[in-house]
């Protein structure tokens, strides 16, 4: 189906995301803090990202601005515990496809990552 990756510093939360996006049919790609994803992102072409927000070493919303700044769109879920409402607007300014608090149920995790595919193809088939 899709190549996504999933970004996370918790082991736990990593699980739970891969697992539900994996039963998608999903490949699943995984990295620990938005600098690996950066690294990763350069290297490898991905349908989706989906990401925490509050991680070390680089945050997501830091990990999203610096995507933007060099022009990537690649859709991206935020899935995160961190719900303030200036987090959430950040995400919106920067074009998160969807923000998903954290504990989430895996369907609507699913149906966020199907969202962002499928907003990624119609971006690209505007290109």
């Amino acid at each position: 189906m899709a190549n996504v990756l999933v970004i996370d510093d918790s082991g736990f939360s990593r699980k739970r995301v891969t697992s539900a996006v994996a039963e998608a049919g999903h490949t699943i790609t995984e990295a620990t803090n938005g600098q690996e994803g950066l690294n990763l992102i350069a290297a490898v072409s991905f349908d989706c990202v989906v990401s925490d927000n509050l991680m070390p070493v680089m945050e997501g919303v830091e990990m999203l601005r610096h995507l933007r700044a060099g022009g990537n769109m690649i859709p991206v879920v935020m899935c995160s515990a961190d719900i303030q409402d200036s987090t959430r607007s950040q995400c919106e300014e920067l074009g998160v496809t969807r923000f998903i608090a954290k504990p989430f149920k895996p369907d609507e995790l699913i149906d966020a990552v199907a969202d962002a595919i499928a907003a990624g193809k119609e971006c690209a088939a505007c290109d």
